[in-house]
């Protein structure tokens, strides 16, 4: 004797039946915005100590060990500004 075998059920119902999910509109909550807020300033803590290190390998030694610590070791400005630039790279050696 064969048995028939019924397609299987899927589970789905359907469209019109099923649940809408809730659509949040508007501003949002003002304790998300803090816990976001928060998120941010301890993960700009913790990357500063990778921060500093990299910054600071671009220095050299006697700057990287200077007390105060300097963020960015760059030369002084100058009263002559961009117009020594020619001096300084010749346009006639770039090709």
């Amino acid at each position: 004797m064969a048995t028939q075998i019924e397609p299987a059920s899927t589970g789905s119902t359907p469209p019109e039946s099923r649940p809408q999910p809730a659509v949040r509109r508007g501003r949002p909550r003002t304790g998300a915005s803090l816990l976001t807020a928060l998120t941010w300033v301890i993960a700009i803590g913790f990357f500063s100590p990778v921060l500093w290190m990299v910054l600071t390998s671009f220095k050299q030694e006697s700057a990287a060990a200077s007390n105060p610590p300097t963020f960015f070791s760059l030369p002084p400005w100058t009263s002559t500004g961009p117009s020594s630039m020619p001096e300084r790279v010749p346009i006639s050696s770039i090709r």
